[in-house]
C-alpha cells in the first residue's frame, strides 16, 4: 500500500510530474478514473495525455484524502474552477510543454498555480498594452528590451495563478491584480471593484514566483493570514 501524504499546516505540496515520461500500462491509468474521466477520455481522439494527468491528479489527491483515485469527487464551481468535494483540500494544476504541476495545500481558502516554459517569441508589448494595468504598462516601457521578456512572463503568472485562485480565470480580466514587485514574496494590489464582485478581502493574499530555469516561470498565489513554504516533490505512481 502507498504511503499517505501528510498536510503540513505551513508549507504547499508541488507535484512536478512529466506525462511523456510515465510508461505506466494504460489499463492501470485507467483504473484510477471515475466513470465520468473514462466517458470523456473515450470522446478524444488522443487520450493518452488526458488519462495520464488525470490518473496523476486523482493519486495525488487519494493520497491525502486516504481514499481510493476513482472515488475522489472532482467539483466544479459556478466559475469553473475545480474542488475535492466534502474535503476542505485546495489545489491547482497546470502545465506547458512536457511539465504537469500540481500544488495541494490544507493550510490555505484559496490556491492558484501557473506555469509558463517559453518555447518561442510572442508578441509581448501589445499583450502588456491591451492586457495589463496601467502601472504595468509604465513600468514596462521603461525598461530595456533585454528586461521586457522577464518582466512580462513574471507578472503573467502571478495573475494568472491569481484568477484561478480566485476562480474566474483570465477572463476575470488581468488589469485587475498590479503587480510591483515579483519574487518570493510579491508586491501587488488588487482593484476594489474586482474585490467586491467577487466578494472578497484585500487581507491575506500571497503572492510567489519563482523562475525555475531561464526559460520556464512559476508562481503561486494563495490566501493564507502567514506565508508558506513550497516544498516541490517528483511524482511517479509507484513512489
Amino acid at each position: 500500500m502507498l504511503p499517505i501524504f501528510m498536510i503540513n499546516s505551513q508549507s504547499i505540496d508541488v507535484w512536478v510530474y512529466r506525462p511523456s515520461e510515465c510508461d505506466a500500462d494504460e489499463a492501470f491509468l485507467r483504473s484510477k478514473l471515475s466513470s465520468d474521466d473514462i466517458i470523456r477520455a473515450n470522446t478524444l481522439s488522443s487520450p493518452s495525455r488526458f488519462i495520464k494527468q488525470r490518473a496523476a491528479l486523482r493519486q495525488i489527491l487519494s493520497r491525502y484524502c486516504d481514499t481510493s483515485p476513482q472515488e475522489i469527487t472532482l467539483s466544479r464551481t459556478k466559475e469553473g474552477k475545480p474542488f475535492v468535494a466534502r474535503s476542505s483540500l485546495q489545489f491547482s494544476i497546470s502545465h506547458s510543454h512536457n511539465l504537469w504541476l500540481c500544488a495541494v495545500s490544507g493550510a490555505t481558502t484559496s490556491l492558484g498555480i501557473d506555469l509558463e516554459i517559453i518555447k518561442k517569441p510572442r508578441d509581448i508589448s501589445s499583450i502588456v498594452t491591451r492586457y495589463f494595468a496601467e502601472d504595468e504598462i509604465a513600468l514596462f516601457a521603461k525598461l530595456p528590451t533585454s528586461q521586457q521578456c522577464a518582466f512580462f512572463y513574471s507578472r503573467w503568472t502571478l495573475k494568472e495563478a491569481f484568477l484561478k485562485a480566485v476562480g474566474c480565470g483570465i477572463a476575470g480580466g488581468l488589469d485587475n491584480l498590479t503587480i510591483y514587485e515579483t519574487g518570493a514574496q510579491s508586491h501587488a494590489k488588487i482593484s476594489l471593484p474586482f474585490l467586491q464582485q467577487h466578494q472578497l478581502s484585500a487581507a491575506s493574499w500571497q503572492f510567489y514566483y519563482q523562475r525555475l530555469s531561464h526559460n520556464s516561470h512559476f508562481a503561486a498565489c494563495y490566501q493564507s493570514e502567514s506565508g508558506c513554504d513550497l516544498e516541490y516533490k517528483n511524482f511517479s505512481f509507484a513512489s
